[in-house]
């Protein structure tokens, strides 16, 4: 990595519009995208032992006018604490982008997650579903704890804090921002900035994605396929099956309420010590 490059990194949240930022950005002639959008390097013990030259190895740098390697591991958020301080130990240059969405919609995205996975196998219920998982979607969801990880060890000029409503009903102003924060060309005309990525249908398991993802064979040839073409793959082939009855159930009303409890002091310092608009998700403390 020459030394006048410096890495993007989307860290998070999971559920929070990851993907589709991560393909927008790759589009851009100043930035190399990874040739993995998550090689989760830094908050996998076992990735990080690979060691510091294989992880600048999974960029091609050599495209004129290239200044920026970007990559997106939510997984940076969800052990935010390990990943902050592995990335603080390297001497190179970082940004970080930190997604946000409304918290009861990324709950409610984590749970039809792990409802599909194996949520219906396990639990007897909607309510026993919910209780099992609720405390790791929480954690996650506790946006101000996650990300002071990285304003402990960063200056608040290399972190971006954007909310996902802001990119989906302005993304050439939020586009434009982006490449402002990143000192690249803002003037770069971003196209499909409409389409989403990474939909909720993509990790069901009755998909022919999600069936093809479990053949060993095809996962190392998976490794070869660029990122951007991927994408588009799984989006094709993650449509359920016609008759599929595989629906998760929506969260109660008491649920919700459960969850903004859960969150309350969390939303609260997000507010004052981050100056994040919460009343955008319609949660006022």
């Amino acid at each position: 990595m020459h030394s006048d490059h410096y890495f993007t990194l989307i860290v998070g949240a999971p559920k929070c519009g990851t993907t589709s930022l991560f393909t927008y950005l790759s589009q851009h002639p100043q930035v190399a995208p990874c040739h993995k959008k998550e090689p989760n390097f830094f908050s996998d013990d076992e990735v990080w032992n690979r060691g510091w030259e294989w992880y600048c190895q999974l960029w091609d740098m050599t495209a004129s006018g290239v200044v920026t390697a970007l990559e997106a591991s939510p997984s940076y958020t969800v052990k935010a604490a390990t990943s902050a301080e592995r990335i603080a130990s390297v001497q190179a240059d970082f940004r970080f982008i930190y997604m946000m969405r409304n918290p009861l919609e990324r709950v409610e995205s984590a749970f039809y997650h792990n409802y599909y996975r194996d949520g219906e196998k396990k639990h007897d219920s909607q309510e026993d579903a919910f209780k099992s998982l609720l405390p790791k979607t929480i954690g996650v969801s506790k946006y101000a704890e996650n990300i002071k990880e990285y304003y402990q060890r960063f200056s608040s000029e290399s972190i971006l804090l954007l909310q996902l409503e802001d990119l989906k009903h302005n993304p050439t102003q939020m586009m434009r921002r982006i490449c402002q924060f990143l000192e690249i060309d803002d003037a770069y005309q971003f196209a499909d900035l409409n389409k989403v990525h990474n939909r909720r249908n993509s990790y069901r398991e009755d998909t022919t994605w999600r069936k093809l993802t479990q053949i060993k064979q095809l996962k190392s040839l998976a490794n070869l396929v660029p990122e951007s073409y991927k994408t588009g793959l799984r989006t094709l082939l993650s449509q359920p099956p016609k008759d599929s009855k595989n629906v998760p159930p929506s969260l109660t009303e008491q649920q919700k309420e459960l969850i903004k409890q859960e969150l309350k002091d969390d939303l609260k310092q997000l507010s004052l010590d981050y100056g994040v608009d919460i009343s955008k998700w319609g949660i006022h403390l």
